[in-house]
């Protein structure tokens, strides 16, 4: 049987309140993180995955050396990429001390000339 037209439209409006918009967020920000991480755990369950996985953290991480023997294993591959990504963050700290260090003998060394042409000004004066 044929539905009859309705002669009526009726607007039908539903307001979340804070609660339930905190709610939707928080379900949106899980369906994406599982969108991204589903894969990526896929990924991570075989040797050839964790491979390529430790050659795009070494573009990053330039400390990371992948295992080359005929079939490495997940323990090698995960103990490499772990070890090169401490390395590398290592060295990066080194590096900024080292930076820091250069940077404050260049500011001691524009204080001491300051301090220098100030006594020399100043002797004609006194």
């Amino acid at each position: 049987m044929p539905r009859a037209k309705s002669d009526q439209i009726s607007t039908l409006r539903v307001e979340l309140g804070v609660k339930e918009r905190e709610i939707a967020d928080s379900m949106l920000a899980a369906y994406g993180f599982n969108r991204v991480a589903g894969p990526i755990v896929d990924l991570m369950k075989d040797v050839s995955g964790m491979i390529v996985l430790g050659g795009l953290l070494a573009i990053v991480y330039p400390k990371i050396i992948l295992p080359t023997g005929e079939a490495p294993s997940m323990e090698e591959v995960v103990e490499s990429i772990g070890g090169g990504i401490l390395e590398s963050i290592k060295d990066r700290e080194l590096e900024s001390i080292e930076k820091q260090q250069e940077f404050a003998q260049q500011q001691n060394q524009v204080f001491i000339n300051l301090i220098g042409t100030i006594f020399e000004r100043g002797r004609g004066i006194f």
